[in-house]
């Protein structure tokens, strides 16, 4: 009988279907809180003790102890601290003291372990605007997220009815299409997508046809930055008041913004960015003889081809290739295949062109400069919050703002605002509770590296105190 001591190979699959994930090669869930449900034959709960569940950075050493259960409940709450790969090991302990697997440093082949990815990070999306032709709407987007789910990209457009409806497109990260469009007014565009873990973001585009195009994008305007420009702009209707800021102060004006490769007008050719050394190719393979074939990758350095991953494949279609890079940099990637029968390796030639470019960015972005600044008057109650972001593949649209109440228990960071411009100011108007509070602003690169910096403690306290004569001592 295999019993309890079976469950640690057995109950795998069923263990690991998490609420809010896909399922594939590994399960994604988008909470740091998730539960994994735990199920057992009822002819053999009087046989178990407990089970135990471990948990690994890598799926092979380094187990540890993060939870444990009777044979009556129901499912292991876990709590991970951030984002990341979470490997877990489901170990029984029966009542007669016996444990399966019996050991942790050197586990049996029949037991299985689970890749959790957890991932609370919707895509990042930019769509805009391309120049068209006479009727012609064109649009571009790059939706940027290690994990997308490609079936999930839609664009909509927003009828006489005020219904989104869908418009056929190529569902791919990085696309184009263009748009008949003959009547004239305004027309608004939605771009939506999701990652294996179920995060969701969607962005919207305003486009005027035959009108005069609105002044702030030259035509385009994000929908999902409307209220943010508003903002803006109304702080600097008041700079004349007595708003508390001193604007003479912050000294570089708009040159808070700082630049990257793509705002200087480089980066024209299509470019992947990673942040690892080490990451995988994604091909399709046809024609594929009874042989099989070699697969090979090649990337260029200082004109020639060097090596930097291979393997042998025996069937057609889609597969994976692990590749290494030697250090940071931008580098010209290129795959060549020959058959199984073929024994001979050769090297691409130096004029040999590039399949696509890889830049390795391990470098975070800098940001510095941060200061979160009390309004006064009509600006009562609203910080203005400074900062300096550089880095030389910035995102676009790479600024979070978060904020923690230094009087709140939780001590948790609670989101302001999200993909925001790279602007170097932002009017964050307090909430009512609270008074205390430190301000974290973080930015991040196409590689998808964070770099963040805290304020100092800043008080909001939006009270006017009054007093008045009431008596005098005799």
């Amino acid at each position: 009988m295999r019993g309890v001591r079976g469950f640690a190979a057995m109950l795998c699959c069923v263990l690991f279907q998490l609420p809010l994930c896909a399922q594939g090669d590994a399960s994604h869930c988008n909470r740091l809180k998730f539960t994994l449900p735990f199920q057992l034959d009822p002819q053999d709960a009087s046989k178990l003790k407990e089970a135990q569940l471990y948990e690994s950075s890598d799926g092979k050493s380094n187990w540890k102890l993060v939870a444990r259960i009777g044979p009556n409940d129901s499912g292991f709450a876990l709590q991970v601290p951030r984002e990341g790969e979470y490997w877990y090991l489901l170990r029984t302990i029966e009542t007669s003291g016996q444990a399966y697997p019996p050991q942790l440093d050197r586990l049996p082949p029949n037991v299985q372990v689970t890749k959790v990815v957890v991932d609370t990070a919707p895509p990042r999306i930019d769509f805009r605007e391309l120049p068209g032709r006479g009727e012609q709407v064109s649009l571009s987007w790059n939706i940027t997220d290690e994990y997308l789910d490609l079936s999930t990209i839609r664009l909509d457009y927003l009828n006489a009815s005020n219904q989104w409806v869908p418009i056929t497109i190529r569902q791919q990260a990085r696309g184009e299409t263009s748009l008949q469009v003959p009547a004239r007014g305004k027309l608004e565009l939605r771009l939506s997508a999701a990652d294996q873990a179920k995060n969701q973001e969607a962005k919207t585009l305003t486009i005027n046809l035959g009108g005069a195009p609105p002044a702030a994008s030259g035509g385009a305007v994000a929908g999902a930055g409307i209220e943010q420009n508003r903002e803006r702009d109304y702080s600097r209707t008041n700079q004349n008041n007595n708003d508390g800021w001193d604007h003479g102060s912050e000294g570089t004006g708009s040159m808070r913004r700082s630049t990257s490769l793509d705002d200087a007008g480089s980066g024209q050719r299509d470019t992947r960015y990673v942040n690892k050394d080490t990451f995988n190719l994604n091909y399709n393979l046809e024609q594929v003889g009874p042989s099989g074939a070699y697969v090979e990758a090649f990337y260029q350095s200082d004109s020639q081809w060097l090596p930097c991953g291979n393997k042998k494949v025996s069937q057609e279609g889609a597969g994976k290739l692990e590749v290494k890079l030697p250090r940071e940099g931008s580098f010209g990637m290129l795959l060549q295949v020959r058959s199984g029968f073929d024994n001979t390796a050769t090297k691409p030639r130096a004029s040999t062109s590039p399949d696509l470019w890889i830049c390795l960015d391990k470098t975070l972005p800098k940001v510095s400069d941060v200061q979160a600044l009390p309004g006064r008057g009509v600006n009562m109650g609203k910080l203005k919050i400074l900062w300096r972001a550089n880095d030389a593949n910035l995102a676009a649209q790479p600024i979070k703002i978060e904020y923690r109440d230094v009087e709140d228990t939780d001590k948790q960071w609670q989101l302001i605002n999200d993909n925001l411009e790279n602007s170097g100011s932002f009017i964050w108007t307090v909430p009512p509770r609270g008074y205390r509070y430190v301000i974290r602003v973080s930015a991040v690169d196409k590689a998808r590296n964070w770099g963040e910096a805290v304020t100092p403690e800043v008080i909001i306290d939006v009270a006017q105190p009054k007093v008045r004569i009431v008596d005098i001592d005799p």
